[in-house]
């Protein structure tokens, strides 16, 4: 009798582990949510108001004090930029790592697609960044979530930005092969020694937290699962003092 009883217990016990985790991820998503709304509306607001102080300060005479206030203008309005890249991270690496996250397949052409991405992040960081492609890798398809892959290379851009001197050259190439695209980015930057190069894929790991360049270190853990979750991967070269070079391999379109 004492075993029937443990026994038929057993999955009682496996049905209140199963509710105890459905009701600690809706809790989490509903958290989530919250997160993400309050950061968003004062995020608009300081982005908006800057954005009219700019303008106003434009109109005004091109005086010392002028451009110091443009300047400051600009200085804001990258920082709420860089904010809302890093909540917008945070929120697509939550719903992946929670499964709900809601992909919408489209078909992308490789050229047009990384010129808009490139150009856009170029401006951004007021550093060039120079796109070489093929004239066959221009025209190919692949197919995907457009928010997120541009997401993913968008991380890419940004570590390599991030880890190279302000003069660094930073180097966008698309090559094909019979069934994948390859969309390398290269840096001149301190690069990553041969037994860290698994390690920066680890989104519980950050190499030099001490370090003061911005982020969470959840850039390079969400470009891989978000080439996982298109059937890709990301390849690594680097050499410490030299530089890195990330492709991100995604398949053709048939």
């Amino acid at each position: 009798m004492v075993r029937q009883h443990r026994f038929l217990t057993e999955p009682r016990t496996l049905d209140s582990a199963q509710r105890r985790k459905g009701e600690a991820l809706s809790h989490q998503e509903r958290f989530t949510r919250l997160i993400a709304h309050e950061f968003r509306n004062p995020l608009a607001i300081i982005k908006s108001q800057a954005q009219v102080a700019q303008r106003e300060a434009t109109e005004l005479a091109s005086a010392p004090a002028t451009k110091k206030a443009q300047q400051r203008q600009r200085t804001i309005q990258r920082a709420v930029e860089r904010l809302e890249m890093l909540l917008d991270q945070w929120l697509v690496a939550n719903r992946l790592a929670l499964g709900n996250l809601d992909v919408h397949p489209a078909t992308l052409t490789l050229g047009p697609w990384l010129s808009a991405l490139v150009q856009s992040r170029s401006a951004a960081a007021g550093r060039p960044i120079s796109l070489e492609i093929p004239p066959s890798a221009a025209a190919a398809k692949i197919d995907g979530d457009l928010q997120l892959l541009s997401t993913a290379v968008l991380q890419l851009l940004d570590n390599a930005l991030k880890y190279s001197p302000r003069d660094g050259a930073i180097q966008v190439g698309v090559f094909l092969t019979d069934q994948e695209a390859g969309i390398r980015v290269t840096d001149t930057g301190i690069g990553i020694a041969p037994q860290d190069q698994e390690l920066i894929f680890d989104r519980s790991l950050r190499l030099n937290p001490e370090t003061s360049l911005p982020g969470m270190g959840l850039g390079l853990p969400l470009a891989r699962d978000i080439a996982q979750l298109h059937g890709g991967r990301i390849e690594v070269v680097s050499t410490p003092g030299q530089g890195s070079t990330f492709t991100l391999w995604l398949s053709l379109a048939p």
